[in-house]
């Protein structure tokens, strides 16, 4: 987990003990993923603009990477012909990708018209794409593979500031949130919005899928301190779970939620409740 300062704290799923602390770069943690290459990484961003790779048994990064101008705002793994590659998004305007078997190698990049707030990987049909959530409250595709632009989404009023890809039945969705306190569930194959999905009162910081049961959820967070989950067959609200801070983040682990709050972690036990 990465919090408001510079250093990474590895934790236990099954308790929440901190295992491990990863001190980068003297500049804030603002990104962070896992990344299956040879072996398990964590990668992290931050407000300097570089890129970190860890191997989580040293304490000294085991790459550097530097291009972006500021602030990394998101990391996530993903595959190119093959290859399992790092994407990175910034408030720079650009995705950058990253080869992580080579230090100081960027691999393409897209720059859009907008600061880039939020990043997700999507299937398209077969393909695997990008999705840039952008401060003008657009949505912008990217096909790494090809290196150019799909579409440009638009369906917020203000930034967008979470994405998540969300499998269905028979398909993958594409969840966007925003400034706008709404989220958007969207058809990646036929480029629109399928459903509209309102009742947080502010700012929608993070999104998840999360398996509910038998059923995939998903699961949004907010500055309203509110930790709701959604039916996405429906797009009704099922749980809405008050909490004491303004909500930053929300990762599924094991059996649990974890919600990152602005000032410090909570572990939530959400339940698949149908609304009456």
């Amino acid at each position: 987990m990465a919090g408001s300062g510079t250093v990474v704290q590895v934790r236990k799923a099954s308790n929440g003990t901190v295992v491990r602390e990863l001190q980068g770069k003297d500049a804030w943690v603002r990104s962070l993923c896992s990344l299956q290459a040879h072996q398990l990484y964590l990668a992290t961003g931050g407000d300097e603009g570089h890129l970190q790779m860890w191997n989580l048994t040293d304490d000294a990064p085991l790459r550097t990477w530097r291009g972006h101008d500021d602030t990394v705002v998101a990391v996530h793994p993903v595959t190119v012909d093959q290859r399992v590659l790092l994407a990175s998004a910034s408030s720079d305007h650009t995705l950058r990708l990253w080869d992580p078997a080579r230090p100081a190698y960027q691999v393409a990049q897209q720059i859009w018209e907008s600061p880039v707030v939020a990043l997700a990987p999507v299937l398209q049909d077969t393909r695997q794409l990008l999705a840039a959530g952008l401060e003008d409250g657009s949505i912008g595709l990217w096909d790494p593979s090809r290196e150019r632009t799909i579409g440009i989404w638009e369906g917020h009023t203000g930034a967008v500031t979470a994405l998540g890809a969300l499998p269905v039945p028979g398909r993958t969705l594409l969840a966007s949130a925003g400034d706008d306190g709404s989220i958007c569930l969207w058809d990646t194959d036929h480029q629109q919005i399928v459903r509209r999905m309102t009742g947080h009162t502010a700012k929608i910081t993070a999104l998840t899928a999360s398996a509910l049961g038998r059923r995939t959820r998903l699961v949004s967070a907010g500055e309203d301190r509110t930790v709701r989950v959604w039916d996405p067959g429906t797009g009704q609200p099922l749980t809405t779970v008050a909490v004491h801070s303004p909500a930053t983040a929300v990762a599924t682990c094991q059996t649990h939620t974890v919600v990152g709050l602005s000032d410090g972690l909570i572990a939530l036990t959400l339940q698949d409740e149908e609304p009456a």
